[in-house]
Protein backbone atom coordinates (compact mmCIF):
# COMPACT_ATOMS: atom_id res chain seq x y z
CA UNK A 1 0.00 0.00 0.00
CA UNK A 2 1.29 3.47 -0.88
CA UNK A 3 1.31 5.99 1.96
CA UNK A 4 0.03 9.50 1.25
CA UNK A 5 1.17 11.27 4.44
CA UNK A 6 3.41 10.37 7.35
CA UNK A 7 3.32 12.61 10.40
CA UNK A 8 6.67 12.12 12.12
CA UNK A 9 7.76 12.67 15.74
CA UNK A 10 4.24 13.25 17.04
CA UNK A 11 3.25 13.47 20.67
CA UNK A 12 -0.03 11.70 20.00
CA UNK A 13 -2.88 12.47 22.39
CA UNK A 14 -5.03 9.39 22.98
CA UNK A 15 -8.32 10.94 24.16
CA UNK A 16 -9.23 10.15 27.77
CA UNK A 17 -6.06 8.10 28.07
CA UNK A 18 -2.45 9.20 27.58
CA UNK A 19 0.11 10.85 25.33
CA UNK A 20 2.50 8.62 23.37
CA UNK A 21 5.36 9.30 20.97
CA UNK A 22 4.50 7.98 17.53
CA UNK A 23 4.57 8.41 13.78
CA UNK A 24 1.23 8.29 11.97
CA UNK A 25 0.66 6.89 8.48
CA UNK A 26 -2.27 8.05 6.32
CA UNK A 27 -3.57 6.63 3.04
CA UNK A 28 -6.81 7.01 1.08
CA UNK A 29 -8.28 9.36 3.65
CA UNK A 30 -7.83 6.96 6.55
CA UNK A 31 -5.35 6.36 9.33
CA UNK A 32 -3.35 3.29 8.32
CA UNK A 33 -1.23 2.82 11.41
CA UNK A 34 0.86 4.50 14.05
CA UNK A 35 3.98 3.25 15.73
CA UNK A 36 7.14 4.54 17.33
CA UNK A 37 8.85 4.80 13.96
CA UNK A 38 7.38 4.42 10.47
CA UNK A 39 10.01 3.86 7.78
CA UNK A 40 7.70 3.59 4.78
CA UNK A 41 8.11 6.22 2.09
CA UNK A 42 5.26 8.69 1.78
CA UNK A 43 4.20 11.26 -0.79
CA UNK A 44 4.20 13.93 1.93
CA UNK A 45 6.04 13.95 5.25
CA UNK A 46 5.24 16.34 8.11
CA UNK A 47 7.51 16.81 11.11
CA UNK A 48 5.43 17.36 14.29
CA UNK A 49 8.41 17.55 16.62
CA UNK A 50 7.65 19.73 19.64
CA UNK A 51 3.93 19.67 18.98
CA UNK A 52 1.01 17.42 19.91
CA UNK A 53 -1.30 15.64 17.50
CA UNK A 54 -4.98 15.20 18.30
CA UNK A 55 -7.99 13.83 16.42
CA UNK A 56 -9.95 16.48 14.56
CA UNK A 57 -12.18 18.36 16.96
CA UNK A 58 -15.93 17.68 16.86
CA UNK A 59 -18.13 20.66 17.73
CA UNK A 60 -21.54 19.13 18.47
CA UNK A 61 -23.40 22.46 18.65
CA UNK A 62 -23.41 24.75 15.61
CA UNK A 63 -26.05 26.81 13.79
CA UNK A 64 -25.61 27.73 10.12
CA UNK A 65 -27.69 30.05 7.96
CA UNK A 66 -29.66 31.67 10.78
CA UNK A 67 -28.81 35.26 9.88
CA UNK A 68 -26.84 34.78 6.66
CA UNK A 69 -27.17 32.73 3.50
CA UNK A 70 -26.75 29.03 4.19
CA UNK A 71 -24.43 28.47 1.23
CA UNK A 72 -22.14 31.31 2.29
CA UNK A 73 -21.96 30.23 5.92
CA UNK A 74 -21.38 26.59 4.96
CA UNK A 75 -18.19 27.87 3.35
CA UNK A 76 -17.01 30.68 5.62
CA UNK A 77 -17.86 29.08 8.96
CA UNK A 78 -16.40 25.68 8.11
CA UNK A 79 -13.22 27.48 7.04
CA UNK A 80 -13.22 29.22 10.42
CA UNK A 81 -13.73 25.82 12.03
CA UNK A 82 -10.70 24.41 10.22
CA UNK A 83 -8.51 27.29 11.43
CA UNK A 84 -9.46 26.29 14.97
CA UNK A 85 -8.88 22.55 14.43
CA UNK A 86 -12.58 21.65 14.15
CA UNK A 87 -13.12 19.09 11.39
CA UNK A 88 -16.68 17.93 12.15
CA UNK A 89 -19.71 19.96 13.25
CA UNK A 90 -23.10 18.96 14.57
CA UNK A 91 -25.62 21.32 13.03
CA UNK A 92 -29.09 22.10 14.36
CA UNK A 93 -31.63 22.30 11.53
CA UNK A 94 -35.28 23.25 11.51
CA UNK A 95 -38.13 22.86 9.04
CA UNK A 96 -41.84 23.56 9.04
CA UNK A 97 -42.69 20.24 7.41
CA UNK A 98 -41.08 16.83 7.00
CA UNK A 99 -37.34 16.35 7.49
CA UNK A 100 -37.51 13.53 4.96
CA UNK A 101 -37.62 16.32 2.38
CA UNK A 102 -35.81 19.10 4.25
CA UNK A 103 -32.57 17.32 5.16
CA UNK A 104 -31.77 15.97 1.67
CA UNK A 105 -32.35 19.50 0.35
CA UNK A 106 -30.09 20.93 3.08
CA UNK A 107 -27.38 18.43 2.10
CA UNK A 108 -27.61 19.37 -1.58
CA UNK A 109 -27.25 23.02 -0.62
CA UNK A 110 -24.25 22.81 1.72
CA UNK A 111 -22.15 19.92 0.43
CA UNK A 112 -20.40 21.80 -2.40
CA UNK A 113 -19.20 24.43 0.10
CA UNK A 114 -18.07 22.42 3.12
CA UNK A 115 -14.53 22.22 4.48
CA UNK A 116 -15.67 20.09 7.44
CA UNK A 117 -18.02 17.16 7.80
CA UNK A 118 -21.50 17.82 9.19
CA UNK A 119 -24.07 15.77 11.07
CA UNK A 120 -27.59 16.81 12.01
CA UNK A 121 -29.80 17.44 15.02
CA UNK A 122 -33.30 18.17 13.61
CA UNK A 123 -35.49 20.32 15.86
CA UNK A 124 -38.84 18.69 16.66
CA UNK A 125 -41.44 21.45 16.44
CA UNK A 126 -44.75 19.80 15.49
CA UNK A 127 -46.85 16.70 16.07
CA UNK A 128 -46.31 15.83 12.39
CA UNK A 129 -42.53 15.72 12.88
CA UNK A 130 -42.97 13.83 16.13
CA UNK A 131 -45.00 11.17 14.34
CA UNK A 132 -42.23 10.80 11.74
CA UNK A 133 -39.37 10.81 14.25
CA UNK A 134 -38.54 7.11 13.98
CA UNK A 135 -38.58 7.39 10.17
CA UNK A 136 -35.87 10.04 10.45
CA UNK A 137 -33.82 7.59 12.48
CA UNK A 138 -34.34 4.67 10.08
CA UNK A 139 -34.24 6.46 6.73
CA UNK A 140 -31.86 9.36 7.39
CA UNK A 141 -29.61 7.78 9.99
CA UNK A 142 -30.30 10.56 12.51
CA UNK A 143 -28.92 9.95 16.01
CA UNK A 144 -30.25 13.01 17.82
CA UNK A 145 -33.03 15.58 17.90
CA UNK A 146 -33.61 18.85 19.72
CA UNK A 147 -36.47 20.37 21.67
CA UNK A 148 -36.72 23.81 23.24
CA UNK A 149 -38.17 24.06 26.72
CA UNK A 150 -37.69 27.79 26.16
CA UNK A 151 -37.85 28.93 22.56
CA UNK A 152 -36.99 32.19 20.86
CA UNK A 153 -40.19 34.26 20.61
CA UNK A 154 -41.16 34.60 16.98
CA UNK A 155 -38.50 32.10 15.87
CA UNK A 156 -38.85 28.82 17.78
CA UNK A 157 -41.77 28.05 20.04
CA UNK A 158 -41.29 26.59 23.50
CA UNK A 159 -42.67 23.10 24.05
CA UNK A 160 -44.77 22.19 27.05
CA UNK A 161 -44.10 19.28 29.36
CA UNK A 162 -46.68 17.10 27.64
CA UNK A 163 -45.00 17.48 24.26
CA UNK A 164 -41.58 16.88 25.81
CA UNK A 165 -42.81 13.67 27.42
CA UNK A 166 -44.33 12.61 24.07
CA UNK A 167 -40.92 13.15 22.45
CA UNK A 168 -39.26 10.97 25.08
CA UNK A 169 -41.92 8.26 24.65
CA UNK A 170 -41.64 8.29 20.86
CA UNK A 171 -37.86 8.08 21.12
CA UNK A 172 -38.12 4.81 22.97
CA UNK A 173 -40.35 3.34 20.24
CA UNK A 174 -37.54 3.63 17.68
CA UNK A 175 -35.40 0.59 16.84
CA UNK A 176 -32.35 2.61 17.89
CA UNK A 177 -33.52 5.26 20.39
CA UNK A 178 -31.96 8.61 19.44
CA UNK A 179 -30.59 11.14 21.91
CA UNK A 180 -32.83 14.10 22.74
CA UNK A 181 -30.95 17.40 23.01
CA UNK A 182 -32.78 19.79 25.33
CA UNK A 183 -32.50 23.55 25.66
CA UNK A 184 -33.39 23.72 29.34
CA UNK A 185 -34.91 26.99 30.55
CA UNK A 186 -38.24 27.79 32.20
CA UNK A 187 -40.31 30.33 30.16
CA UNK A 188 -42.42 31.41 33.14
CA UNK A 189 -39.39 32.16 35.30
CA UNK A 190 -37.78 34.09 32.45
CA UNK A 191 -40.95 36.14 31.96
CA UNK A 192 -41.16 36.82 35.69
CA UNK A 193 -37.54 37.93 35.87
CA UNK A 194 -37.94 40.14 32.79
CA UNK A 195 -41.12 41.73 34.15
CA UNK A 196 -39.33 42.57 37.41
CA UNK A 197 -36.93 44.81 35.48
CA UNK A 198 -39.88 46.87 34.31
CA UNK A 199 -38.96 50.25 32.91
CA UNK A 200 -35.25 49.41 33.02
CA UNK A 201 -35.77 47.62 29.71
CA UNK A 202 -36.51 50.97 28.08
CA UNK A 203 -34.88 53.61 30.24
CA UNK A 204 -31.19 52.78 29.93
CA UNK A 205 -28.68 50.92 27.83
CA UNK A 206 -28.22 47.99 30.18
CA UNK A 207 -25.31 45.57 30.46
CA UNK A 208 -24.52 41.88 30.18
CA UNK A 209 -25.19 41.67 33.92
CA UNK A 210 -28.66 43.16 33.39
CA UNK A 211 -29.34 40.72 30.54
CA UNK A 212 -28.23 37.82 32.75
CA UNK A 213 -30.91 38.76 35.29
CA UNK A 214 -33.65 38.14 32.70
CA UNK A 215 -32.55 34.48 32.37
CA UNK A 216 -31.67 33.70 35.99
CA UNK A 217 -29.82 30.55 36.95
CA UNK A 218 -32.95 29.07 38.50
CA UNK A 219 -34.71 29.17 35.13
CA UNK A 220 -32.07 26.79 33.81
CA UNK A 221 -31.57 24.60 36.88
CA UNK A 222 -35.32 24.07 37.39
CA UNK A 223 -35.76 23.07 33.74
CA UNK A 224 -32.80 20.68 34.02
CA UNK A 225 -34.41 18.98 37.01
CA UNK A 226 -37.79 18.78 35.27
CA UNK A 227 -36.37 17.35 32.05
CA UNK A 228 -34.50 14.69 34.02
CA UNK A 229 -37.72 13.77 35.84
CA UNK A 230 -39.66 13.41 32.56
CA UNK A 231 -36.92 11.50 30.74
CA UNK A 232 -36.65 9.03 33.59
CA UNK A 233 -40.30 8.13 33.06
CA UNK A 234 -39.25 6.11 30.01
CA UNK A 235 -35.44 6.06 30.47
CA UNK A 236 -34.93 8.15 27.33
CA UNK A 237 -31.38 9.23 26.36
CA UNK A 238 -31.10 12.90 27.37
CA UNK A 239 -28.48 15.45 26.32
CA UNK A 240 -28.41 18.93 27.85
CA UNK A 241 -27.06 21.56 25.47
CA UNK A 242 -25.06 24.65 26.54
CA UNK A 243 -25.30 24.38 30.34
CA UNK A 244 -24.27 27.79 31.62
CA UNK A 245 -24.71 27.97 35.39
CA UNK A 246 -23.14 26.56 38.51
CA UNK A 247 -26.63 26.07 39.90
CA UNK A 248 -27.45 23.64 37.07
CA UNK A 249 -24.21 21.80 37.76
CA UNK A 250 -25.35 21.36 41.37
CA UNK A 251 -28.60 19.77 40.17
CA UNK A 252 -26.76 17.48 37.77
CA UNK A 253 -24.28 16.44 40.44
CA UNK A 254 -27.06 14.77 42.39
CA UNK A 255 -29.26 13.64 39.48
CA UNK A 256 -27.09 12.62 36.55
CA UNK A 257 -27.21 9.00 35.41
CA UNK A 258 -25.48 7.09 32.61
CA UNK A 259 -28.38 7.99 30.31
CA UNK A 260 -27.84 11.72 30.77
CA UNK A 261 -25.12 13.69 28.98
CA UNK A 262 -24.09 17.29 29.54
CA UNK A 263 -22.61 19.90 27.22
CA UNK A 264 -21.27 23.33 28.00
CA UNK A 265 -19.59 25.77 25.61
CA UNK A 266 -16.21 27.44 25.36
CA UNK A 267 -17.74 30.93 25.87
CA UNK A 268 -19.43 29.84 29.11
CA UNK A 269 -16.04 28.56 30.24
CA UNK A 270 -14.18 31.77 29.45
CA UNK A 271 -16.30 34.96 29.32
CA UNK A 272 -18.30 36.50 32.18
CA UNK A 273 -20.74 39.40 32.46
CA UNK A 274 -18.00 41.90 33.28
CA UNK A 275 -16.11 41.24 30.04
CA UNK A 276 -15.34 44.15 27.73
CA UNK A 277 -17.13 42.43 24.86
CA UNK A 278 -20.30 44.02 26.33
CA UNK A 279 -23.35 43.84 24.07
CA UNK A 280 -21.46 41.59 21.61
CA UNK A 281 -21.64 38.87 24.27
CA UNK A 282 -25.44 38.72 24.38
CA UNK A 283 -26.49 35.08 24.16
CA UNK A 284 -29.18 32.67 25.36
CA UNK A 285 -28.64 31.34 27.96
CA UNK A 286 -26.64 34.40 28.97
CA UNK A 287 -22.98 34.60 29.86
CA UNK A 288 -22.83 34.45 33.64
CA UNK A 289 -20.46 35.17 36.51
CA UNK A 290 -16.89 34.19 37.34
CA UNK A 291 -18.22 31.81 40.01
CA UNK A 292 -20.22 29.98 37.31
CA UNK A 293 -17.13 29.66 35.12
CA UNK A 294 -15.16 28.20 38.03
CA UNK A 295 -17.98 25.78 38.85
CA UNK A 296 -18.22 24.64 35.24
CA UNK A 297 -14.49 23.97 35.09
CA UNK A 298 -14.73 22.00 38.32
CA UNK A 299 -17.46 19.92 36.66
CA UNK A 300 -15.17 19.39 33.68
CA UNK A 301 -12.36 18.19 35.90
CA UNK A 302 -14.69 15.85 37.81
CA UNK A 303 -16.14 14.32 34.64
CA UNK A 304 -19.68 15.65 35.11
CA UNK A 305 -19.54 17.49 31.79
CA UNK A 306 -19.27 15.21 28.76
CA UNK A 307 -18.76 17.54 25.82
CA UNK A 308 -17.85 21.13 25.02
CA UNK A 309 -19.35 22.85 21.99
CA UNK A 310 -19.71 26.45 20.85
CA UNK A 311 -23.39 27.18 20.06
CA UNK A 312 -21.84 29.08 17.15
CA UNK A 313 -24.45 31.40 15.62
CA UNK A 314 -22.81 33.65 13.07
CA UNK A 315 -23.87 37.25 12.54
CA UNK A 316 -22.26 40.61 11.92
CA UNK A 317 -22.26 43.49 14.38
CA UNK A 318 -24.93 45.20 12.25
CA UNK A 319 -27.11 42.08 12.25
CA UNK A 320 -26.60 41.84 16.00
CA UNK A 321 -27.65 45.50 16.45
CA UNK A 322 -24.50 45.96 18.47
CA UNK A 323 -24.84 49.75 18.38
CA UNK A 324 -28.20 49.55 20.18
CA UNK A 325 -29.10 48.64 23.76
CA UNK A 326 -28.60 45.21 25.29
CA UNK A 327 -32.38 44.79 25.11
CA UNK A 328 -32.58 45.26 21.34
CA UNK A 329 -29.39 43.39 20.50
CA UNK A 330 -29.73 39.91 18.97
CA UNK A 331 -28.24 36.82 20.68
CA UNK A 332 -25.37 35.06 18.96
CA UNK A 333 -21.68 35.11 18.10
CA UNK A 334 -19.14 33.30 15.91
CA UNK A 335 -16.58 31.34 17.93
CA UNK A 336 -15.62 28.28 15.88
CA UNK A 337 -12.10 29.51 15.11
CA UNK A 338 -11.30 30.27 18.76
CA UNK A 339 -12.99 27.22 20.30
CA UNK A 340 -9.93 24.97 20.72
CA UNK A 341 -7.44 27.79 21.56
CA UNK A 342 -9.78 29.04 24.30
CA UNK A 343 -9.98 25.56 25.82
CA UNK A 344 -6.21 25.09 25.68
CA UNK A 345 -5.65 28.53 27.24
CA UNK A 346 -8.31 28.31 29.95
CA UNK A 347 -8.35 24.58 30.62
CA UNK A 348 -4.83 23.31 30.00
CA UNK A 349 -2.59 26.30 30.68
CA UNK A 350 -4.53 28.12 33.39
CA UNK A 351 -6.23 25.25 35.22
CA UNK A 352 -4.02 22.26 34.50
CA UNK A 353 -6.75 19.99 33.10
CA UNK A 354 -4.86 16.94 31.75
CA UNK A 355 -4.61 17.21 27.98
CA UNK A 356 -6.02 13.72 27.21
CA UNK A 357 -9.08 14.50 29.36
CA UNK A 358 -9.60 17.92 27.79
CA UNK A 359 -9.20 16.63 24.26
CA UNK A 360 -11.55 13.73 25.00
CA UNK A 361 -14.34 16.24 25.64
CA UNK A 362 -14.11 17.56 22.08
CA UNK A 363 -13.22 14.37 20.20
CA UNK A 364 -13.98 10.90 21.55
CA UNK A 365 -16.90 11.87 23.79
CA UNK A 366 -19.07 13.61 21.17
CA UNK A 367 -18.14 10.96 18.61
CA UNK A 368 -19.45 8.20 20.86
CA UNK A 369 -22.57 10.12 21.91
CA UNK A 370 -23.63 10.91 18.33
CA UNK A 371 -22.79 7.66 16.55
CA UNK A 372 -19.57 8.80 14.87
CA UNK A 373 -17.01 6.66 16.71
CA UNK A 374 -14.48 5.28 15.75
CA UNK A 375 -14.54 6.94 12.32
CA UNK A 376 -14.39 10.24 14.17
CA UNK A 377 -12.97 11.15 17.56
CA UNK A 378 -10.01 8.77 17.34
CA UNK A 379 -6.87 8.10 15.30
CA UNK A 380 -7.17 4.34 15.26
CA UNK A 381 -6.33 2.29 12.15
CA UNK A 382 -9.33 2.77 9.88
CA UNK A 383 -10.43 6.06 11.45
CA UNK A 384 -10.98 9.02 9.16
CA UNK A 385 -7.70 10.90 8.74
CA UNK A 386 -8.94 14.06 10.46
CA UNK A 387 -6.16 15.29 12.70
CA UNK A 388 -4.72 18.48 14.13
CA UNK A 389 -1.08 19.31 14.78
CA UNK A 390 -1.27 21.63 17.76
CA UNK A 391 1.40 23.95 19.12
CA UNK A 392 0.51 24.30 22.79
CA UNK A 393 2.73 27.36 23.20
CA UNK A 394 1.89 29.25 20.01
CA UNK A 395 0.38 32.57 21.11
CA UNK A 396 -1.80 34.68 18.85
CA UNK A 397 -3.78 37.83 19.45
CA UNK A 398 -7.35 37.40 18.22
CA UNK A 399 -8.59 39.78 15.53
CA UNK A 400 -11.89 39.04 13.82
CA UNK A 401 -10.53 40.57 10.61
CA UNK A 402 -7.94 37.79 10.33
CA UNK A 403 -10.45 34.93 10.73
CA UNK A 404 -12.39 33.38 7.81
CA UNK A 405 -15.82 33.74 9.44
CA UNK A 406 -18.21 36.19 7.80
CA UNK A 407 -18.70 37.74 11.25
CA UNK A 408 -16.86 41.02 11.79
CA UNK A 409 -16.44 40.74 15.56
CA UNK A 410 -15.04 38.28 18.11
CA UNK A 411 -15.71 37.83 21.81
CA UNK A 412 -11.94 37.55 22.19
CA UNK A 413 -10.91 40.58 20.13
CA UNK A 414 -7.46 41.76 21.17
CA UNK A 415 -6.94 38.90 23.61
CA UNK A 416 -3.91 36.58 23.54
CA UNK A 417 -4.67 32.87 23.35
CA UNK A 418 -1.95 30.26 23.73
CA UNK A 419 -2.37 26.98 21.86
CA UNK A 420 -3.24 27.04 18.13
CA UNK A 421 -3.27 24.49 15.31
CA UNK A 422 -0.36 24.79 12.88
CA UNK A 423 -1.57 22.06 10.51
CA UNK A 424 -5.00 20.52 10.00
CA UNK A 425 -5.50 17.37 7.94
CA UNK A 426 -9.05 16.59 6.81
CA UNK A 427 -9.90 13.28 5.11
CA UNK A 428 -6.21 12.76 4.41
CA UNK A 429 -5.68 16.21 2.82
CA UNK A 430 -3.64 19.03 4.28
CA UNK A 431 -6.35 21.69 4.34
CA UNK A 432 -4.64 24.19 6.65
CA UNK A 433 -0.93 24.86 7.10
CA UNK A 434 1.22 27.85 8.06
CA UNK A 435 -1.80 30.07 8.52
CA UNK A 436 -3.29 29.34 5.09
CA UNK A 437 -6.36 27.37 4.04
CA UNK A 438 -6.21 25.44 0.78
CA UNK A 439 -9.41 26.85 -0.71
CA UNK A 440 -9.16 24.45 -3.65
CA UNK A 441 -10.42 21.81 -1.19
CA UNK A 442 -13.85 23.45 -0.96
CA UNK A 443 -16.38 20.62 -0.88
CA UNK A 444 -13.93 18.28 0.85
CA UNK A 445 -16.35 17.95 3.73
CA UNK A 446 -19.64 16.16 3.45
CA UNK A 447 -22.83 15.46 5.35
CA UNK A 448 -22.56 12.34 7.47
CA UNK A 449 -25.30 9.74 7.54
CA UNK A 450 -24.87 6.86 9.97
CA UNK A 451 -27.52 4.18 10.16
Amino acid sequence: MSIDIVVKNASLVIPNNQIIEADIAIADGRVVSWSRSIKAAATHEIDANGKVVIPGVIDPHVHLGVFGHLEEEAETETQAAIVGGVTTIGCYVSAENSYLDAIPEWIRTVNPHLFTDVFFHPIILTDYQLNELCHYVDRLGIHSFKVYMWGFPGVVESVDDGFLLDVFNTTMECTQPPRICVHAENPQLIKRATDKLGAQLYSREGSLADWEKTHPSISESEAVARAIFLAREVNAPLYFVHISSGESVDVLETSKTNNISVETTSPYLSVDVTDRCAVLGKMVPPLRHREDIDRLWKAVREGLIDTIGTDNTTLTAAEKRADESIWRAVPGYAVLATHLPVLIEEGYHKRGIPLPQLIGLVTENPAKLFGLYPKKGALLPGSDADLVILDLDLTRVVHASSLPSRSDFSLYEGKSLRGWPTTVIKSGHVVYEDGQIDTSLRGLGHSLEFS
